[in-house]
């Protein structure tokens, strides 16, 4: 099993408060040195990385050096976008910094007869990766229900979903009010 990290929810350029958006940034960098540090093979983001799909690019400019600092030491990062971090004509920063080879979208769907078909990215240590990335106002419900499980449960190995959602079932009392999706909607058969 290879060794790996999962951030989730950073919300880097969340605050205008220069103090507060400082420290979100030493959060984030401070997040990162340790997966140096543990010499993680590889990084899962899973959506809200951002705080908008254009944020600050201060901001932007700073965690981009942070994740290519990690690259250099051979951390892969892989993401999906989150509510945040999504934008109806998919064009967001995520784009920008993918298409710089910072990280890899994770999603990578094809519409089939069969459903909403995802594809594997197998990662050089072996593992599968594929995922949904999250929607404003749970629009991804409708991925989730599309979606082709037969092809995901055929795939073979060490394998990571990604998404970014609540689940019904595993909600607190106290987030009641937030859309979710019932457990059932996820695929079956993965190791994480």
């Amino acid at each position: 099993m290879p060794k790996f990290a999962h951030l989730s929810d950073i919300h880097i350029g969340a605050f205008r408060q220069p103090e507060l958006k400082e420290l979100l940034l030493e959060a984030f960098d401070k997040a990162v040195d340790r997966c140096v540090e543990e010499r993680v093979s590889f990084v899962i983001m899973s959506g809200d990385v951002f705080d908008s799909n254009i944020p600050d690019l201060s901001s932007v400019k700073r965690a981009a050096r942070k994740i290519r600092e990690a690259r250099e030491t051979g951390i892969r990062f892989y993401i999906v976008y989150g509510s945040h971090d999504f934008s109806p004509n998919y064009s967001s920063i995520v784009d920008v910094l993918e298409s710089a080879g910072l990280f890899s979208k994770a999603e990578r769907s094809t519409k089939t007869a069969d459903g909403l078909r995802l594809e594997f990215i197998r990662d050089p240590s072996g593992a599968a990766i594929c995922g949904l990335s999250g929607k404003k106002v749970s629009l991804d419900r409708a991925d989730y229900e599309s979606l082709d499980k037969n092809s995901l449960s055929a795939e073979e190995g060490l394998k990571i979903f990604v998404f970014h959602g609540a689940i019904d079932e595993l909600k607190p009392e106290e987030l009641g009010m937030i859309a979710g999706m019932p457990a059932s909607y996820l695929p079956e058969g993965f190791d994480y």
